[in-house]
């Protein structure tokens, strides 16, 4: 049998076995065994999140445009081809989005991942169902927030089919406004915060859900990596 799976048998055995509500004391070798585990897992859960999200996630008027963009919705019957635009907006983000988010394994990858500075492996191991998912979305946050603006950006098509969109609303309003001789105000920004938020949220979300499965079947997979965290 394999020492390192050997290893890790006893590991899981003192893991499960230890009623003390002392803190434990690891060693390096323990220590080192318990990040793999950790890094193990997150890679799993991204992988995992990754693959399912062209088929689960949805673009919505309600998550895919800023608040102060009401009146557009509201207008969406009332402007010409305006609901058409809202539509293929969705369509072309959600397009955008999913190649992103294809991307995200090799930005993120092992070789990546193997840098988080995990000082406490057994209390992620230990910890509650989505312990890995959090302690991932905090180390990579401030990355994520940084990336993810920009591929929006440098993509094309839901950017352009939002500037179209609200270019036509723009241009409906000041036409109403010289008719009625009345001042209009006219809609300014761009969408990629309300994006990007509701990218992070479902992919943290499905992490979560897959990590607690993952948990509770533990004992049920034959990587040795991922048997540490059986309950």
């Amino acid at each position: 049998m394999d020492k390192k799976f050997v290893f890790i048998l006893l590991v899981v055995v003192t893991l499960l076995g230890c009623t003390t509500t002392g803190e434990l004391t690891y060693s390096d070798e323990d220590l080192a065994l318990g990040k793999e585990a950790v890094i193990k897992m997150a890679e799993t859960l991204l992988l995992s999140a990754v693959e399912s999200f062209s088929a689960q996630f949805v673009l919505t008027p309600v998550n895919a445009l800023p608040a102060t963009f009401e009146p557009l919705l509201r207008a969406q019957n009332e402007v010409p081809g305006l609901r058409g635009l809202l539509e293929g907006y969705l369509e072309a983000m959600r397009t955008d989005v999913v190649e992103i988010v294809r991307e995200i394994p090799d930005h993120f990858g092992v070789n990546v991942m193997s840098q988080m500075d995990i000082k406490d492996p057994y209390a992620l191991i230990k910890g509650n169902n989505d312990a890995v998912t959090r302690f991932f979305a905090s180390f990579y946050a401030h990355e994520t927030e940084q990336w993810l603006p920009l591929e929006i950006q440098k993509r094309e098509g839901g950017i352009g089919a939002w500037n179209k969109m609200v270019r036509t609303y723009n241009n409906y309003l000041l036409g109403k406004g010289r008719l009625s001789k009345e001042e209009v105000t006219l809609l300014e920004g761009g969408p990629t915060l309300e994006i990007t938020v509701a990218l992070i949220r479902h992919l943290i979300e499905e992490m979560s859900r897959q990590e607690a499965l993952i948990r509770s079947l533990a004992p049920t997979y034959e990587d040795p990596l991922i048997l540490l965290f059986s309950r």
